[in-house]
């Protein structure tokens, strides 16, 4: 086993994987900075939720639909709409 792995070319690492394995070995470092975003994010979206608006009640009013059914029906023009 151990003549088969010498004799394969040594492979160089993707650009996209020598970036992820930096960024994790940067974040597993600095882990006390990282956990103060997620913290500090966290405060932020809390704050941001409690300045909402938020509405009472909902609309009640019903869906209305107007034109009449005889004259107006799939594939037809609607007289009256987009005048």
């Amino acid at each position: 086993m151990a003549d088969l792995e010498a004799s394969l070319p040594a492979r160089t690492p993707s650009p996209v994987k020598a970036v992820t394995r930096g960024l994790i070995e940067s974040s597993i470092k600095l882990r006390g900075l990282v956990v103060a975003t997620a913290v500090g994010l966290m405060v932020v979206g809390v704050t941001q939720m409690q300045r909402a608006p938020v509405e009472i009640l909902p609309e009640f009013k019903s869906t209305t639909c107007r034109g009449s059914g005889r004259d107006c029906w799939l594939g037809s023009s609607c007289p009256g709409i987009g005048q």
